[in-house]
């Protein structure tokens, strides 16, 4: 995720960077979205240690986040070797900038402020939505969830799922879970046609083109997944097939509300095959 210098005996804790966790594009995601914090100066962490259940708990390892003064549940608290890595769902958080991240253990504390406006910028690669691997492939599974691959690829004209985070903010979900719980299956926790001004709906575009949508939302099982299940248009060629998220603001234009700038999420690539 990031390169630091190598890891001192010091337990001061600096805190070097956030990222969403879908995409690893800076700053904070969206309330109720996956983050995860990059830093030195933890101690006693061995490996992987992931929450053991849920309600996600609010200290792992000794170890606890505040955005803004709000404490945010953990995923998990890893030692990577030069750097740590903590994953938090991000907690409700006031929308100014800068936003505060406080990371303490054994009665150590590091910070870092982030500004809010680069977090949630405008423009091409600048929205970190969904997940990928060290190749840009994002994670997409086929309607029977078996994963789509280059020996299993997607088809023109099949329906898949498509795995992200920092869609939307809990405020555009309807039916949406408590903080720090999984997404429930009925009722589906979907994402509200009915707005806030900090986001708009985004439509899944396939090599440019706009793809039929069936259900975006939180996906049921999970803390702070979302999923966008579309179908691949029929005419897209085979091979690896690019797709991003685009929002759409256009039907606030006109009804005396703010509207927010266009955003393009960061690509990744599908591959395709007829």
């Amino acid at each position: 995720m990031i390169a630091v210098a190598a890891q001192y005996a010091s337990a001061e804790i600096r805190v070097l960077a956030v990222v969403s966790s879908a995409g690893f594009t800076p700053g904070v995601p969206f309330v109720g979205s996956l983050a995860s914090i990059g830093l030195t100066g933890l101690t006693g962490i061995q490996g992987i240690q992931s929450a053991a259940g849920y309600p996600l708990p609010y200290q792992l390892a000794g170890v606890t986040v505040t955005v803004d003064g709000t404490l945010a549940p953990i995923l998990a608290v890893a030692d990577l070797g030069v750097y740590q890595q903590i994953n938090i769902q991000v907690p409700a958080y006031r929308y100014q900038s800068p936003q505060t991240i406080v990371v303490s253990q054994s009665g150590q504390v590091g910070q870092l402020d982030v500004d809010f406006y680069s977090s949630h910028a405008v423009g091409a690669g600048a929205w970190g939505v969904f997940f990928e691997d060290a190749a840009g492939y994002g994670a997409f599974q086929h309607a029977d969830y078996s994963l789509v691959t280059h020996d299993h690829p997607a088809q023109p004209g099949e329906v898949i799922m498509a795995y992200c985070s920092n869609l939307a903010a809990y405020a555009d979900v309807m039916d949406a879970p408590l903080i720090g719980d999984p997404a429930q299956a009925d009722p589906l926790p979907w994402l509200s046609p009915t707005r806030s001004v900090l986001t708009s709906f985004a439509i899944p575009k396939v090599n440019t083109k706009p793809a039929e949508v069936f259900y975006a939302g939180l996906s049921p099982g999970s803390v702070g997944l979302f999923q966008m299940n579309f179908r691949v248009p029929d005419d897209t060629p085979d091979g690896d097939a690019t797709l991003n998220a685009t929002t759409d603001n256009s039907s606030c234009y006109g009804a005396g509300a703010f509207c927010p700038p266009l955003k393009i999420s960061r690509a990744v690539k599908v591959p395709v095959r007829r």
